[in-house]
């Protein structure tokens, strides 16, 4: 039975974020970042964290947060990563984390632009809290380290994984769920869902062995993932991570963190992708809604996991429960559920968007069952790449779309005649941050995509319009999304004020708590905010409005 409008006034969008790991390349590796090869290593991270837009008075004692919200720092293996701040909808998630990426592309052209003029270095680092490397980064930077370039992949070069130390970094997806919710229960709903996403959700990755030659995977993730559920994230990857890190009140949410999916180029493969697992989420709230349906996991869900990674059919069949199923009819299952849910028992209000996500769901669904690779290509990466490369290999008469181990022995001697090497480039060059050299984005101006987006936009005419604007980037790259990254740059404006007037000795900014200290001498005055939603506290307005107006 539907619930009446009256239980749902309360009911708040739910907090979606995302963390981007990116692969930074200087010269031949990534030597760039890495303290460990890189002596100039203070003056590169700094310099490389200028080109952001950041508060300057937190230089140089800097903990990455930016104007909007977001955050952008150095992670495990000498990655930048950028998080975007909390966002109320996937669709302002993905135009934050696109602003995110466009930041990386200026990082990269500016920095290359500093390494061919010396003097526009020294410039740049006209502060004087840099005095100490300035002149070391101008002048040793130049030789060792050109061209920086920036990608926006999940997977090292090696073209097969071996072991279980192969290496991958991460794209991380943050939910907000009430803390009552059981991770048992998450477990049992969402691991196989997580599973199937892949189908629209993976960017596609090209791996070849000396039996086979090359095929294509659906995504890149499943290649180096362990377990289902675990506390790590680097050893023993699981699709959710457990860890007890809410960013606010422990009693009252969970952040919900998995690290199963790829960092897609695709904004509506990431949109449908954020979206779905969203609406899923909402079921698993319902204590009501799921009761009786059988949610049995698969057995070796990690195995299946790689299985339909490897399966360009989409036909690998296993059980959930009682019932036989492949990747789409599971999909499927939940897509139902989603409507149900939405559409016929209205238990909560379908927006626009969330109307949007299912007709795009359901599209795709169709699309996949179809065999419509084409007029898929122009918003899935995984799609976008079997186009690609079966145009490419079309002469030979072979096609990615057969999975390796259904090829027959002349096919696959065909295919290990491939060149191999040509294919892996344009895969690597399809995730270049910078776009005139992006593969993506030249495939996104091709005539097969202008008419496959035209077709599929006369059944979903949203689809007719480019995912964002200038406008919203522009948005998206000053100012904080609705909720707690308003508070942050409140912080910001009140402490940026104080610092017109006189020097402040030092700020730190976290999600959830802003320092800020006047003089060296003083004790630290803390702001918190443990509301995600919550965009004011009385304390900050206190001392903003004190400032503003005095």
């Amino acid at each position: 039975m539907a619930k009446p409008p009256s239980d749902r006034k309360d009911i708040k969008p739910r907090i979606i974020g995302t963390e981007t790991e990116y692969a930074l390349f200087s010269g031949m590796q990534n030597m760039f970042l890495d303290p460990k090869a890189a002596p100039t290593y203070i003056s590169n991270f700094h310099i490389f964290l200028e080109t952001f837009p950041r508060p300057s008075l937190a230089r140089p004692n800097y903990t990455g947060f930016l104007y909007n919200g977001g955050r952008v720092y150095i992670d495990t293996g000498f990655h930048p990563e950028y998080a975007t701040p909390e966002c109320q909808s996937a669709r302002t998630a993905v135009i934050y984390e696109r602003a995110g990426q466009y930041m990386m592309e200026q990082a990269e052209e500016f920095l290359n632009a500093c390494m061919r003029n010396q003097d526009l270095a020294r410039e740049y680092l006209s502060d004087p809290a840099f005095d100490a490397y300035r002149d070391a980064f101008a002048e040793k930077l130049n030789k060792k380290y050109f061209p920086v370039r920036i990608f926006r992949n999940n997977m090292t070069l090696e073209t097969l994984p071996t072991t279980p130390d192969y290496v991958s970094w991460g794209f991380h997806e943050n939910y907000s769920i009430p803390s009552r919710i059981e991770l048992a229960k998450i477990e049992k709903v969402m691991i196989p869902f997580f599973i199937t996403r892949q189908l629209y959700g993976g960017s596609g990755w090209l791996i070849t062995n000396n039996k086979t030659g090359p095929s294509l995977c659906l995504a890149q993730r499943p290649l180096v993932m362990q377990l289902t559920m675990s506390s790590g994230t680097t050893s023993n990857r699981p699709l959710i991570n457990t860890r007890d890190e809410p960013h606010a009140a422990g009693d009252l949410l969970r952040r919900l963190h998995i690290i199963i999916g790829d960092a897609n180029m695709s904004p509506w493969a990431q949109w449908l992708k954020l979206a779905a697992t969203s609406l899923v989420l909402d079921l698993v709230e319902d204590e009501m809604f799921l009761e009786g349906l059988d949610f049995s996991p698969p057995n070796n869900p990690i195995t299946l996991l790689r299985d339909i990674c490897k399966d360009t059919t989409f036909s690998t069949p296993f059980f959930m429960g009682p019932k036989l199923h492949t990747a789409v009819s599971l999909q499927r299952f939940y897509l139902d559920l989603v409507q149900r849910y939405y559409l016929v028992e209205e238990r909560r209000e379908a927006t626009q968007e969330i109307r949007n996500a299912i007709a795009f769901w359901q599209a795709v669904l169709d699309a996949i069952e179809r065999s419509d690779i084409a007029l898929l290509a122009p918003f899935l990466d995984n799609f976008a790449k079997l186009c690609l490369f079966d145009t490419i290999i079309q002469e030979t008469g072979l096609s990615f779309k057969k999975p390796a181990h259904d090829r027959s022995s002349s096919e696959r001697k065909k295919f290990l005649e491939i060149p191999f090497d040509r294919l892996k480039s344009l895969d690597l060059m399809y995730h270049r941050v910078l776009r005139r050299e992006s593969v993506y984005a030249k495939f996104q101006n091709t005539s097969l995509c202008r008419e496959e987006r035209k077709k599929f936009s006369t059944r979903l005419p949203f689809l007719a319009n480019e995912f964002f604007t200038d406008a919203d980037i522009e948005t998206a790259w000053w100012y904080p999304p609705e909720g707690r990254g308003r508070w942050r740059g409140a912080f910001i404006e009140f402490a940026e004020t104080i610092n017109r007037i006189e020097p402040v000795f030092s700020i730190g900014i976290d999600w959830s708590i802003c320092r800020f200290r006047q003089r060296e001498q003083d004790s630290d005055t803390l702001f918190k905010n443990d509301d995600p939603w919550c965009e004011m506290t009385a304390d900050l307005k206190s001392k903003l409005d004190a400032v503003r107006y005095s």
